[in-house]
């Protein structure tokens, strides 16, 4: 299947370090945004593992036109890996509004059951299954709701 995130001409319009490290908040010139989590591959590179340190990890840039976030000593990483990080993690949002494969697709990444989140909202089992199927459109407060979960806040 064709990628075509080079066809979108994307660039990084803002990131914002999370509290703790590690989880970055990324807003992409298409209106889209994530949380992305940066844990792997920041195990992966030895470059990188100055970035487990939360203070050194806030202090990232973007820079290059909005096409690479980069730390001090030259540790760069290119906006498409951000993206390509968010869409398999699961975090990658449309806009202000999330989809409903959106919604299923942060579910199964973030490995919780539609009760379990049902509980943890004060939600019904029932409502949280409208919003994974389509059946019903997906409020603010749920979207913010998920982003704060995946970034370790509730």
């Amino acid at each position: 299947m064709k990628d075509d995130i080079f066809e979108k001409d994307l660039s990084l319009v803002k990131a914002e370090p999370l509290p703790g490290g590690e989880k970055i908040h990324v807003v992409f010139s298409s209106g889209e945004h994530a949380i992305v989590d940066m844990a792997d591959e920041i195990a992966k590179r030895k470059n990188m593992a100055v970035m487990k340190d939360p203070v050194f990890f806030a202090k990232c840039a973007i820079l290059n036109d909005g096409q690479t976030l980069c730390w001090p000593g030259d540790i760069i990483m290119i906006w498409d890996t951000l993206y390509h990080l968010a869409r398999e993690q699961g975090t990658l949002l449309s806009g202000d509004t999330m989809t409903a494969i959106e919604f299923k697709s942060w579910l199964k990444n973030s490995g919780i059951k539609q009760k379990a989140l049902a509980e943890k909202l004060g939600y019904t089992t029932v409502q949280i299954n409208k919003y994974a199927t389509g059946k019903a459109p997906i409020p603010p407060t749920v979207r913010l709701s998920c982003l704060a979960i995946q970034a370790g806040l509730g």
